[in-house]
C-alpha cells in the first residue's frame, strides 16, 4: 500500500479544505443567516429609514412654524 503523505517544510503552510462536510447536522450554529432573518433585518432598516425621514420632515416643519 502506498500512502501520498508529505513532510511539510519550515516554509509550507497546510491548508485544509474549507467548509463543512456534505450533510453536516452542526453547521448551522444560529439562525443569523437565514432568509427569514435577512428579511427581517432588512425590514427593520427600511423602517427605521421611514421613521428618520418622517422625523426629518416634521423637524422642518416646525422650524418653520413662527413662535
Amino acid at each position: 500500500m502506498k500512502t501520498t503523505f508529505k513532510m511539510l517544510g519550515s516554509d509550507d503552510v497546510w491548508h485544509p479544505k474549507a467548509g463543512a462536510r456534505r450533510g453536516n447536522k452542526h453547521a448551522l450554529k444560529h439562525g443569523r443567516h437565514t432568509k427569514e432573518a435577512r428579511a427581517l433585518r432588512a425590514r427593520i432598516r427600511d423602517f427605521k429609514q421611514r421613521v428618520k425621514i418622517a422625523l426629518a420632515l416634521v423637524d422642518e416643519q416646525l422650524k418653520t412654524r413662527s413662535p
